[in-house]
């Protein structure tokens, strides 16, 4: 599901793409939202609500858009998110 919204005690996050029922995340590292402001800012924000959505039991899958250009290396990773993910719930 594309731009899921989950909401943490810190406020609302919005997930690039994320499997709701499986609890993984797979978020796009972009360099654009690091050039709206200050790069340390922006990294700690996104650090805090990754944190918290991990207490949660989420599990993220960060791509840059290079990565796009390893498929089978995408695949292998999402496929070990996704296993972690059912190992926690089990």
């Amino acid at each position: 599901m594309a731009q899921l919204e989950l909401r943490t005690f810190a406020g609302l996050y919005r997930a690039d793409y994320a499997w709701p029922q499986l609890r993984v995340i797979l978020e796009f590292d972009g360099e654009g939202k690091y050039s709206l402001g200050p790069v340390d800012e922006a990294l700690l924000a996104e650090r805090r609500r990754q944190s918290l959505l991990m207490e949660q039991g989420w599990v993220f899958v960060r791509l840059r858009w290079a990565d796009l250009d390893r498929p089978d290396e995408v695949r292998n990773r999402i496929e070990a998110a996704i296993a972690m993910a059912g190992r926690r719930s089990a």
